[in-house]
């Protein structure tokens, strides 16, 4: 599997062939941009993307409250990637008094290797580590 990098404003890199990723690198750049793809701002199909304003934020959290309906959100959008074999773990919990989410994700790859993502309404909302 092959995937075109991003470049600091997170748009493809277009023009040199060193600009590709491979294997995990590729599956995780994939997880990546399928979560920053919002519902419907692919022109070509408006379906497609992460419902994260029709289903995560401005969610009303209380401190009962467990997180499976925005886990469900982004466990569909990461088994839905190719390359993504099984989510080997997903731990998250929600702050409700400072309405925080926050998302520890470890992957498994068609490439039996693994990679983590973690996901959070703060600062920096999707980081991926390999």
């Amino acid at each position: 599997m092959k995937y075109r990098r991003l470049d600091e404003n997170e748009d493809y890199t277009i023009g040199r062939r060193d600009e590709m990723y491979e294997g995990t690198e590729a599956v995780a750049q994939a997880v990546k941009t399928r979560l920053l793809l919002l519902l419907g701002e692919w022109w070509e199909n408006r379906q497609d993307g992460t419902p994260l304003f029709e289903k995560v934020l401005g969610q009303r959290l209380r401190v009962d409250e467990t997180p499976d309906e925005i886990d469900l959100v982004f466990s569909e959008r990461i088994s839905g990637t190719q390359g993504v074999s099984e989510i080997t773990r997903f731990e998250s919990k929600i702050d409700a008094e400072s309405r925080a989410y926050t998302a520890e994700i470890t992957i498994k790859t068609v490439y039996d290797t693994e990679f983590s993502v973690s996901i959070s309404s703060g600062a920096n909302p999707l980081e991926i580590k390999m």
